[in-house]
């Protein structure tokens, strides 16, 4: 890697995302908000709060208000949410070990409450999204700092 790159990486620069498109579509934790922005896995926080400034805000994002975790998709419709897709990750075994879970219904409050918890609380672990009559959608923060996890139960394919 040149040490321009470099250093711009190790200071976590956004324009370290630009710098290589090829490598973001790689990436099978990107993120896409309503088809109108792409981040990559180690921006999830942002993501999330892009995705939700948009639905409270009434903005662009409410033309399409769905958030794409690599693979699986997270859609609001009627004052829910469901999910469909194929998440990227396997559950670590110990998951159900972990004491601060976070676990909130399909209701459009619930969710984006939760997912507002989930980026902010720094104690809050792991995020569950019971999805009636679909299954579930799990996410969690691994032990690097700016990575983060998510599954799928029982959800439709995409």
């Amino acid at each position: 890697m040149p040490p321009f790159s470099r250093l711009i990486a190790e200071r976590g620069d956004r324009a370290a995302d630009l710098h290589d498109a090829s490598k973001l579509n790689a990436d099978h934790h990107e993120i896409q908000v309503s088809d109108l922005k792409v981040f990559p896995g180690n921006r999830w926080r942002e993501a999330i709060l892009c995705y939700l400034f948009g639905v409270w805000g009434d903005n662009d994002v409410m033309h399409c208000p769905k958030i794409d975790f690599g693979g699986v998709t997270l859609r609001l419709e009627h004052n829910r949410y469901f999910a469909y897709g194929t998440a990227p990750d396997t559950e670590p075994l110990t998951l159900g070990f972990l004491s601060e879970k976070l676990d909130v219904d399909n209701d459009k409050a619930e969710v984006e409450v939760g997912l507002a918890s989930f980026v902010k609380n720094d104690k809050i672990r792991v995020f569950t999204i019971m999805l009636p009559d679909q299954g579930l959608l799990r996410f969690w923060k691994t032990e690097r700092r700016g990575e983060y996890g998510c599954s799928g139960y029982r959800l439709p394919p995409a």
